[in-house]
């Protein structure tokens, strides 16, 4: 589906808003200053998505959460290795050295910041359309 320009405008403001409620619950759980900026938003395919990391081959580490309600969908939380490293090592002062080493509490903590991240993304946007949008655990 393509976007206009008013529609991407909209959803940019909105996603704004989202993502500083989701930087505000990140803040708070690390006890960290956490600076977002504007979000560049974009309408794009499933497959295109490995264009916005640093290459193709680039490891991530991803959060997917459904959502339904009055508008259903899917929210993805996604970091680059060095960013999901950086917030394991915040979180609790060890990450693993390879996306091997994840284990259960890696995967776990990851699980939780993308939900709280989504959930409250998530709470923003239905709160500012007055839409009812329910997740699901991710």
């Amino acid at each position: 589906m393509k976007l206009n320009e008013l529609q991407l405008s909209a959803l940019t403001e909105i996603s704004n808003v989202g993502l500083g409620h989701a930087a505000t619950a990140l803040s708070t759980m690390m006890s960290k200053d956490i600076q977002i900026d504007v979000p560049n938003l974009d309408s794009v395919p499933i497959s295109a998505v490995d264009r916005y990391f640093e290459s193709p081959e680039s490891e991530i580490v991803g959060v997917y959460l459904p959502f339904d309600g009055e508008v259903n969908g899917n929210l993805a939380c996604l970091f680059d290795w060095p960013s999901a490293v950086n917030l394991w090592e915040n979180l609790l002062g060890s990450a693993p050295e390879t996306a091997a080493d994840v284990d259960e509490l890696y995967a776990s903590v990851m699980l939780e910041v993308g939900n709280i991240l989504t959930g409250n993304f998530l709470n923003a946007i239905a709160d500012m359309t007055n839409l009812r949008m329910l997740a699901t655990p991710p």
